[in-house]
Protein backbone atom coordinates (compact mmCIF):
# COMPACT_ATOMS: atom_id res chain seq x y z
CA UNK A 1 0.00 0.00 0.00
CA UNK A 2 1.24 3.55 -0.69
CA UNK A 3 1.18 5.61 2.16
CA UNK A 4 4.05 8.31 1.45
CA UNK A 5 1.19 10.96 0.51
CA UNK A 6 1.34 13.75 3.21
CA UNK A 7 -0.66 16.81 3.71
CA UNK A 8 2.41 18.94 2.54
CA UNK A 9 1.13 17.56 -1.05
CA UNK A 10 -1.60 18.69 -2.63
CA UNK A 11 -5.03 17.18 -1.18
CA UNK A 12 -7.36 14.99 -3.40
CA UNK A 13 -10.37 16.42 -4.09
CA UNK A 14 -13.23 14.17 -3.22
CA UNK A 15 -17.39 14.47 -4.32
CA UNK A 16 -18.95 11.08 -2.33
CA UNK A 17 -22.29 10.33 -3.41
CA UNK A 18 -24.75 9.00 -0.30
CA UNK A 19 -27.76 10.19 -2.07
CA UNK A 20 -30.22 7.70 -0.75
CA UNK A 21 -29.36 7.98 2.88
CA UNK A 22 -27.19 10.76 5.05
CA UNK A 23 -23.59 9.56 6.80
CA UNK A 24 -25.32 11.57 9.30
CA UNK A 25 -28.32 9.08 9.51
CA UNK A 26 -29.45 7.88 12.78
CA UNK A 27 -29.21 4.30 12.80
CA UNK A 28 -31.58 1.29 12.57
CA UNK A 29 -34.10 2.29 9.90
CA UNK A 30 -34.78 0.81 6.63
CA UNK A 31 -32.12 3.09 4.81
CA UNK A 32 -29.64 2.99 7.53
CA UNK A 33 -26.98 0.96 8.83
CA UNK A 34 -23.29 -0.24 8.05
CA UNK A 35 -23.32 2.26 4.80
CA UNK A 36 -23.50 4.95 6.94
CA UNK A 37 -21.14 4.64 9.68
CA UNK A 38 -18.42 2.98 6.55
CA UNK A 39 -19.22 6.81 5.35
CA UNK A 40 -19.04 8.79 8.26
CA UNK A 41 -15.77 7.07 9.41
CA UNK A 42 -13.74 7.13 6.35
CA UNK A 43 -14.64 10.94 6.02
CA UNK A 44 -13.49 11.83 8.57
CA UNK A 45 -10.19 10.02 8.32
CA UNK A 46 -9.64 10.89 4.68
CA UNK A 47 -10.46 14.82 5.96
CA UNK A 48 -8.02 14.19 9.14
CA UNK A 49 -5.38 13.38 6.48
CA UNK A 50 -5.70 16.74 4.51
CA UNK A 51 -7.99 15.49 1.56
CA UNK A 52 -10.88 17.89 0.75
CA UNK A 53 -14.41 16.12 1.09
CA UNK A 54 -17.86 17.24 -0.29
CA UNK A 55 -20.76 14.69 0.75
CA UNK A 56 -23.94 15.23 -1.25
CA UNK A 57 -27.30 13.81 0.20
CA UNK A 58 -30.61 13.75 -0.23
CA UNK A 59 -32.56 16.83 2.21
CA UNK A 60 -34.91 14.43 3.82
CA UNK A 61 -36.09 17.12 6.63
CA UNK A 62 -36.58 20.74 6.09
CA UNK A 63 -34.72 22.82 8.50
CA UNK A 64 -31.00 20.78 7.08
CA UNK A 65 -28.94 23.50 5.58
CA UNK A 66 -27.34 23.70 2.46
CA UNK A 67 -23.96 22.95 3.58
CA UNK A 68 -22.36 22.24 6.74
CA UNK A 69 -19.19 21.21 7.63
CA UNK A 70 -19.59 18.19 9.84
CA UNK A 71 -15.45 17.21 10.12
CA UNK A 72 -12.14 18.53 9.47
CA UNK A 73 -12.12 19.12 5.65
CA UNK A 74 -15.89 17.41 5.10
CA UNK A 75 -18.68 19.33 3.79
CA UNK A 76 -22.05 17.96 4.04
CA UNK A 77 -24.44 18.68 0.84
CA UNK A 78 -28.31 19.05 1.21
CA UNK A 79 -29.45 18.46 -2.48
CA UNK A 80 -33.46 19.22 -3.01
CA UNK A 81 -34.87 16.16 -4.38
CA UNK A 82 -38.44 15.35 -3.85
CA UNK A 83 -39.89 15.97 -0.46
CA UNK A 84 -37.78 16.86 2.87
CA UNK A 85 -38.96 14.02 4.07
CA UNK A 86 -37.80 10.34 5.50
CA UNK A 87 -38.67 8.00 2.66
CA UNK A 88 -38.26 4.01 1.81
CA UNK A 89 -35.89 2.95 -1.42
CA UNK A 90 -38.38 2.50 -3.31
CA UNK A 91 -39.73 5.79 -2.59
CA UNK A 92 -36.39 7.27 -3.37
CA UNK A 93 -35.33 6.07 -6.28
CA UNK A 94 -38.26 7.65 -7.81
CA UNK A 95 -36.34 10.69 -7.46
CA UNK A 96 -33.27 10.05 -9.19
CA UNK A 97 -33.93 12.35 -11.68
CA UNK A 98 -34.38 15.15 -9.38
CA UNK A 99 -30.95 14.51 -7.56
CA UNK A 100 -29.13 14.18 -10.73
CA UNK A 101 -30.91 17.80 -11.78
CA UNK A 102 -29.63 19.33 -8.30
CA UNK A 103 -26.40 17.79 -8.43
CA UNK A 104 -25.91 19.54 -11.79
CA UNK A 105 -25.81 23.14 -9.84
CA UNK A 106 -22.50 21.71 -8.63
CA UNK A 107 -19.95 21.34 -11.30
CA UNK A 108 -18.13 18.09 -11.67
CA UNK A 109 -15.32 18.92 -12.86
CA UNK A 110 -14.01 20.59 -9.98
CA UNK A 111 -13.15 17.17 -8.00
CA UNK A 112 -10.64 14.72 -8.69
CA UNK A 113 -12.48 11.74 -8.11
CA UNK A 114 -16.59 11.12 -7.58
CA UNK A 115 -17.37 8.07 -5.47
CA UNK A 116 -21.27 6.96 -5.61
CA UNK A 117 -22.36 4.92 -2.86
CA UNK A 118 -25.55 2.58 -3.29
CA UNK A 119 -27.01 2.33 -7.33
CA UNK A 120 -29.29 5.14 -6.64
CA UNK A 121 -26.10 7.45 -6.26
CA UNK A 122 -24.82 5.71 -9.10
CA UNK A 123 -27.54 6.70 -11.64
CA UNK A 124 -27.13 10.31 -10.02
CA UNK A 125 -23.59 10.44 -10.12
CA UNK A 126 -23.02 9.00 -13.98
CA UNK A 127 -25.43 11.31 -15.58
CA UNK A 128 -23.89 13.98 -13.43
CA UNK A 129 -20.15 13.30 -14.35
CA UNK A 130 -20.55 12.95 -18.04
CA UNK A 131 -18.28 15.20 -19.86
CA UNK A 132 -16.40 16.16 -16.83
CA UNK A 133 -13.47 13.56 -17.70
CA UNK A 134 -13.29 12.82 -13.15
CA UNK A 135 -12.78 9.52 -12.85
CA UNK A 136 -15.95 7.61 -11.61
CA UNK A 137 -16.10 5.07 -8.80
CA UNK A 138 -18.90 3.17 -7.56
CA UNK A 139 -20.05 0.98 -4.46
CA UNK A 140 -22.89 -1.09 -4.19
CA UNK A 141 -22.59 -2.07 -0.93
CA UNK A 142 -24.85 -4.80 -1.75
CA UNK A 143 -25.94 -6.40 -4.77
CA UNK A 144 -29.58 -7.19 -6.14
CA UNK A 145 -28.49 -10.64 -8.39
CA UNK A 146 -25.89 -12.27 -5.54
CA UNK A 147 -29.01 -10.99 -2.65
CA UNK A 148 -31.60 -12.84 -5.27
CA UNK A 149 -29.46 -15.92 -5.73
CA UNK A 150 -28.97 -16.01 -2.14
CA UNK A 151 -32.51 -14.96 -0.69
CA UNK A 152 -34.50 -16.92 -3.26
CA UNK A 153 -38.04 -16.27 -2.39
CA UNK A 154 -37.15 -13.83 0.26
CA UNK A 155 -35.74 -11.06 -1.95
CA UNK A 156 -38.08 -8.35 -2.77
CA UNK A 157 -36.47 -5.56 -5.13
CA UNK A 158 -36.32 -2.91 -7.08
CA UNK A 159 -37.14 -4.06 -10.69
CA UNK A 160 -35.00 -1.50 -11.88
CA UNK A 161 -31.75 -1.83 -9.70
CA UNK A 162 -30.28 -5.05 -11.62
CA UNK A 163 -30.33 -3.31 -14.55
CA UNK A 164 -28.71 -0.19 -13.44
CA UNK A 165 -26.01 -2.02 -11.09
CA UNK A 166 -25.26 -4.17 -14.44
CA UNK A 167 -24.67 -0.77 -16.19
CA UNK A 168 -22.84 0.65 -13.49
CA UNK A 169 -20.43 -1.88 -13.20
CA UNK A 170 -19.10 -1.57 -16.53
CA UNK A 171 -19.09 2.16 -16.89
CA UNK A 172 -17.47 2.98 -13.79
CA UNK A 173 -13.67 3.25 -13.50
CA UNK A 174 -12.97 1.45 -10.64
CA UNK A 175 -15.48 -0.41 -8.31
CA UNK A 176 -14.67 -0.45 -4.77
CA UNK A 177 -16.07 -3.63 -2.68
CA UNK A 178 -15.63 -4.52 1.32
CA UNK A 179 -14.26 -8.39 0.65
CA UNK A 180 -13.23 -10.98 -1.58
CA UNK A 181 -16.65 -12.49 -1.94
CA UNK A 182 -17.94 -9.22 -2.84
CA UNK A 183 -15.33 -9.14 -5.68
CA UNK A 184 -16.39 -12.43 -6.55
CA UNK A 185 -19.97 -11.90 -6.32
CA UNK A 186 -19.53 -9.04 -8.90
CA UNK A 187 -17.27 -11.08 -11.10
CA UNK A 188 -19.95 -14.20 -11.27
CA UNK A 189 -23.30 -12.33 -10.99
CA UNK A 190 -22.88 -9.42 -13.33
CA UNK A 191 -19.65 -10.33 -15.11
CA UNK A 192 -16.92 -7.82 -14.17
CA UNK A 193 -13.54 -8.13 -14.71
CA UNK A 194 -11.55 -8.82 -11.70
CA UNK A 195 -9.15 -6.46 -12.35
CA UNK A 196 -11.47 -3.94 -11.86
CA UNK A 197 -12.53 -4.22 -8.27
CA UNK A 198 -10.68 -3.10 -5.40
CA UNK A 199 -11.09 -4.67 -2.27
CA UNK A 200 -11.31 -1.88 0.46
CA UNK A 201 -12.75 -3.47 4.09
CA UNK A 202 -13.66 -1.71 6.62
CA UNK A 203 -12.97 -0.97 10.22
CA UNK A 204 -13.84 0.07 13.56
CA UNK A 205 -12.99 2.84 16.12
CA UNK A 206 -11.21 1.86 18.80
CA UNK A 207 -12.10 4.62 21.16
CA UNK A 208 -15.55 3.38 21.08
CA UNK A 209 -15.38 -0.56 20.74
CA UNK A 210 -12.60 -1.83 22.92
CA UNK A 211 -12.73 -4.67 25.80
CA UNK A 212 -14.45 -3.96 29.30
CA UNK A 213 -15.99 -6.05 32.25
CA UNK A 214 -19.02 -8.11 31.19
CA UNK A 215 -20.24 -7.61 34.62
CA UNK A 216 -19.85 -4.12 34.52
CA UNK A 217 -21.27 -3.41 31.19
CA UNK A 218 -24.14 -6.27 31.99
CA UNK A 219 -25.18 -3.64 34.90
CA UNK A 220 -25.22 -0.77 32.33
CA UNK A 221 -27.08 -2.42 29.65
CA UNK A 222 -29.48 -3.87 32.12
CA UNK A 223 -30.04 -6.66 30.47
CA UNK A 224 -32.43 -8.96 31.24
CA UNK A 225 -31.46 -12.32 33.76
CA UNK A 226 -29.98 -15.65 32.69
CA UNK A 227 -27.61 -15.74 29.50
CA UNK A 228 -28.54 -13.10 26.86
CA UNK A 229 -27.89 -13.83 22.89
CA UNK A 230 -27.59 -10.47 21.07
CA UNK A 231 -28.38 -9.37 17.89
CA UNK A 232 -27.66 -6.37 16.25
CA UNK A 233 -29.13 -5.17 12.72
CA UNK A 234 -31.74 -3.90 10.23
CA UNK A 235 -34.68 -5.98 10.62
CA UNK A 236 -34.69 -7.05 6.98
CA UNK A 237 -34.48 -10.49 5.22
CA UNK A 238 -30.48 -10.68 4.36
CA UNK A 239 -29.83 -10.64 8.44
CA UNK A 240 -31.78 -13.88 9.04
CA UNK A 241 -33.38 -13.05 12.09
CA UNK A 242 -35.75 -15.96 11.39
CA UNK A 243 -32.73 -18.54 11.42
CA UNK A 244 -31.22 -17.13 15.02
CA UNK A 245 -35.18 -17.42 16.50
CA UNK A 246 -35.74 -21.23 15.25
CA UNK A 247 -32.53 -22.18 16.87
CA UNK A 248 -33.28 -20.39 19.82
CA UNK A 249 -36.58 -22.26 19.49
CA UNK A 250 -35.21 -25.71 19.35
CA UNK A 251 -33.17 -25.32 22.07
CA UNK A 252 -35.93 -24.76 23.89
CA UNK A 253 -38.02 -27.76 23.02
CA UNK A 254 -35.62 -30.33 22.15
CA UNK A 255 -32.99 -29.75 25.37
CA UNK A 256 -35.35 -27.89 27.81
CA UNK A 257 -32.93 -24.97 27.15
CA UNK A 258 -30.83 -25.81 29.68
CA UNK A 259 -28.86 -22.50 29.09
CA UNK A 260 -31.93 -20.17 29.34
CA UNK A 261 -30.88 -18.37 26.61
CA UNK A 262 -32.93 -14.44 26.16
CA UNK A 263 -33.13 -13.11 23.13
CA UNK A 264 -32.26 -9.66 22.78
CA UNK A 265 -32.69 -7.24 19.53
CA UNK A 266 -31.02 -3.97 18.52
CA UNK A 267 -32.47 -2.89 15.24
CA UNK A 268 -35.53 -1.71 13.36
CA UNK A 269 -36.89 1.84 13.09
CA UNK A 270 -35.46 4.50 15.29
CA UNK A 271 -38.77 6.16 15.75
CA UNK A 272 -40.85 4.64 18.11
CA UNK A 273 -44.07 5.23 16.05
CA UNK A 274 -45.35 5.77 12.02
CA UNK A 275 -48.35 7.05 10.73
CA UNK A 276 -50.13 5.88 13.77
CA UNK A 277 -48.85 2.20 13.97
CA UNK A 278 -48.43 0.46 16.98
CA UNK A 279 -44.92 -0.12 17.38
CA UNK A 280 -42.63 -1.74 20.09
CA UNK A 281 -39.54 -0.47 20.44
CA UNK A 282 -39.08 0.00 16.14
CA UNK A 283 -41.04 -3.57 15.90
CA UNK A 284 -44.92 -4.55 14.92
CA UNK A 285 -46.88 -5.00 18.09
CA UNK A 286 -48.18 -8.55 18.32
CA UNK A 287 -50.90 -9.19 15.20
CA UNK A 288 -49.98 -5.59 13.27
CA UNK A 289 -48.47 -5.31 9.82
CA UNK A 290 -47.79 -8.85 9.22
CA UNK A 291 -46.96 -8.85 5.75
CA UNK A 292 -44.16 -6.68 6.70
CA UNK A 293 -40.57 -8.72 6.86
CA UNK A 294 -40.68 -7.23 10.82
CA UNK A 295 -44.28 -8.30 10.94
CA UNK A 296 -43.30 -11.55 10.01
CA UNK A 297 -40.72 -12.12 12.47
CA UNK A 298 -42.74 -10.80 15.18
CA UNK A 299 -45.74 -13.25 14.01
CA UNK A 300 -42.80 -16.16 14.36
CA UNK A 301 -42.60 -15.23 17.36
CA UNK A 302 -45.58 -15.31 18.82
CA UNK A 303 -46.54 -18.43 17.08
CA UNK A 304 -43.27 -20.58 18.09
CA UNK A 305 -43.88 -19.36 21.92
CA UNK A 306 -40.69 -17.32 22.37
CA UNK A 307 -42.54 -14.13 23.22
CA UNK A 308 -41.41 -14.29 27.07
CA UNK A 309 -37.90 -14.54 25.80
CA UNK A 310 -37.63 -11.89 22.97
CA UNK A 311 -36.77 -8.19 23.83
CA UNK A 312 -36.86 -5.82 21.27
CA UNK A 313 -34.82 -2.53 22.12
CA UNK A 314 -35.15 -0.94 18.79
CA UNK A 315 -31.79 1.00 17.34
CA UNK A 316 -29.18 2.13 19.91
CA UNK A 317 -26.52 5.03 19.23
CA UNK A 318 -22.89 3.30 18.55
CA UNK A 319 -21.28 4.42 21.78
CA UNK A 320 -24.34 2.32 23.66
CA UNK A 321 -23.96 -0.01 21.25
CA UNK A 322 -20.37 -1.17 22.78
CA UNK A 323 -21.92 -1.94 26.50
CA UNK A 324 -24.62 -3.85 24.88
CA UNK A 325 -21.66 -5.87 22.58
CA UNK A 326 -19.38 -6.32 25.92
CA UNK A 327 -22.40 -7.53 28.23
CA UNK A 328 -23.99 -10.40 26.42
CA UNK A 329 -23.16 -13.77 26.74
CA UNK A 330 -23.04 -14.66 22.72
CA UNK A 331 -23.37 -11.88 19.95
CA UNK A 332 -25.50 -13.99 16.88
CA UNK A 333 -25.01 -12.66 13.40
CA UNK A 334 -26.73 -14.93 11.27
CA UNK A 335 -27.14 -13.28 8.01
CA UNK A 336 -27.57 -14.62 4.59
CA UNK A 337 -25.61 -11.95 2.98
CA UNK A 338 -23.49 -9.57 4.20
CA UNK A 339 -20.91 -7.56 2.34
CA UNK A 340 -18.00 -6.83 4.96
CA UNK A 341 -20.13 -6.67 8.70
CA UNK A 342 -19.11 -3.93 10.82
CA UNK A 343 -21.26 -5.18 13.68
CA UNK A 344 -19.16 -8.60 13.61
CA UNK A 345 -15.99 -6.57 13.99
CA UNK A 346 -17.36 -3.91 16.47
CA UNK A 347 -18.41 -6.93 18.43
CA UNK A 348 -15.00 -8.43 18.47
CA UNK A 349 -13.54 -5.47 19.12
CA UNK A 350 -15.52 -5.40 22.85
CA UNK A 351 -13.86 -8.89 23.34
CA UNK A 352 -17.56 -10.43 22.97
CA UNK A 353 -18.04 -14.44 22.05
CA UNK A 354 -19.49 -14.03 18.72
CA UNK A 355 -21.45 -16.81 16.16
CA UNK A 356 -21.45 -15.74 12.79
CA UNK A 357 -22.95 -17.06 9.56
CA UNK A 358 -20.12 -18.38 6.94
CA UNK A 359 -21.10 -15.03 4.64
CA UNK A 360 -19.23 -12.47 3.16
CA UNK A 361 -15.84 -10.96 5.07
CA UNK A 362 -16.73 -13.14 8.35
CA UNK A 363 -14.37 -15.90 7.69
CA UNK A 364 -11.23 -14.38 6.27
CA UNK A 365 -12.00 -10.92 9.36
CA UNK A 366 -12.48 -14.23 12.15
CA UNK A 367 -9.92 -16.80 10.81
CA UNK A 368 -6.63 -15.32 11.69
CA UNK A 369 -7.29 -15.08 14.82
CA UNK A 370 -9.17 -17.88 15.41
CA UNK A 371 -11.87 -15.68 17.01
CA UNK A 372 -16.00 -16.95 17.13
CA UNK A 373 -17.38 -19.86 15.41
CA UNK A 374 -18.71 -19.99 12.05
CA UNK A 375 -22.24 -21.69 10.75
CA UNK A 376 -23.43 -22.53 7.26
CA UNK A 377 -25.93 -19.49 6.66
CA UNK A 378 -29.76 -20.20 7.09
CA UNK A 379 -29.12 -23.63 9.01
CA UNK A 380 -30.87 -23.16 11.96
CA UNK A 381 -29.35 -26.97 13.66
CA UNK A 382 -25.70 -25.42 13.13
CA UNK A 383 -26.67 -22.10 14.84
CA UNK A 384 -28.75 -24.25 17.51
CA UNK A 385 -25.74 -26.70 18.22
CA UNK A 386 -23.18 -23.60 18.76
CA UNK A 387 -25.32 -21.68 21.01
CA UNK A 388 -25.49 -25.07 23.08
CA UNK A 389 -21.12 -25.54 22.56
CA UNK A 390 -20.93 -21.72 24.00
CA UNK A 391 -23.28 -22.92 26.71
CA UNK A 392 -21.70 -25.91 27.95
CA UNK A 393 -17.92 -25.47 27.30
CA UNK A 394 -16.29 -22.70 29.29
CA UNK A 395 -13.15 -23.01 28.08
CA UNK A 396 -14.20 -22.22 24.78
CA UNK A 397 -15.87 -19.12 25.77
CA UNK A 398 -12.70 -17.60 27.80
CA UNK A 399 -10.56 -18.83 24.79
CA UNK A 400 -12.42 -17.12 21.89
CA UNK A 401 -13.44 -13.75 24.29
CA UNK A 402 -9.61 -13.70 25.07
CA UNK A 403 -9.02 -13.50 21.39
CA UNK A 404 -11.39 -11.72 19.92
CA UNK A 405 -9.93 -8.05 20.37
CA UNK A 406 -7.17 -9.08 18.08
CA UNK A 407 -9.44 -8.81 15.61
CA UNK A 408 -10.63 -5.12 15.99
CA UNK A 409 -6.65 -4.15 16.14
CA UNK A 410 -6.21 -5.53 12.65
CA UNK A 411 -8.70 -3.24 11.38
CA UNK A 412 -8.76 0.57 11.28
CA UNK A 413 -10.69 3.17 9.64
CA UNK A 414 -7.35 5.01 9.02
CA UNK A 415 -6.24 1.86 6.95
CA UNK A 416 -9.56 1.80 4.82
CA UNK A 417 -9.19 5.56 4.10
CA UNK A 418 -5.31 4.84 3.30
CA UNK A 419 -6.47 1.90 0.66
CA UNK A 420 -8.94 4.59 -0.51
CA UNK A 421 -6.44 7.36 -1.17
CA UNK A 422 -4.86 4.20 -3.10
CA UNK A 423 -7.25 3.85 -5.22
CA UNK A 424 -8.46 7.38 -6.18
CA UNK A 425 -4.42 8.61 -6.13
CA UNK A 426 -4.26 5.64 -9.18
CA UNK A 427 -6.93 6.84 -10.83
CA UNK A 428 -5.58 10.66 -10.85
CA UNK A 429 -1.95 9.59 -11.74
CA UNK A 430 -3.60 8.10 -15.26
CA UNK A 431 -4.86 11.56 -16.21
CA UNK A 432 -3.16 13.79 -14.35
CA UNK A 433 -2.97 16.50 -16.52
CA UNK A 434 -6.77 17.26 -16.96
CA UNK A 435 -7.32 16.84 -13.71
CA UNK A 436 -4.96 19.35 -12.25
CA UNK A 437 -5.94 21.91 -14.77
CA UNK A 438 -9.77 21.29 -14.53
CA UNK A 439 -9.18 21.66 -10.46
CA UNK A 440 -6.70 24.93 -10.95
CA UNK A 441 -9.64 26.41 -13.66
CA UNK A 442 -12.29 25.28 -11.30
CA UNK A 443 -11.23 27.28 -8.30
CA UNK A 444 -10.03 30.24 -10.62
CA UNK A 445 -13.79 30.49 -11.26
CA UNK A 446 -14.31 30.91 -7.81
CA UNK A 447 -16.05 27.73 -7.75
CA UNK A 448 -14.86 26.68 -3.88
CA UNK A 449 -14.68 23.10 -2.70
CA UNK A 450 -13.65 24.33 0.76
CA UNK A 451 -13.19 28.13 2.21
Amino acid sequence: MNTSWCAEDRPIRIAMLSLHSSPLAELGGEISGGMNVFLREVNRELGRMGHRLDVFTRRDHPDQPAVVEIDEGVRLIHLTAGPAESRSRDQISRHIPQMTQALMEWPADVYDVIHAHYWVSGVAGRSWSAGSGTPFVQMFHTMERTKRRLLGDLHIENVRRSGEEDSLGRSADLLTVGSRRDRDSLVSDYGIPAGKIHIVPGGVNPDVFFPQDQAVARTRAGLPKGRVVLFVGRIEPIKGLETLIQALTLLRRQEGDHCNWNLVIIGGSPHPAQNGAPRNNGMPASGADEQSYPGKIRKLIDDLGMSDRVTFLGSKPQKVLADYYAAADCCVFPSRYETFGLAVIEALSCGAMVVASDVGGYPRMMAQERAGLLVPAGDGNALAKALDRVCAESALREDLRQRAPAVGRRFAWKDTALKLQEVYQSLIDDRPGPGRTRNDEGSRRGIAIHG
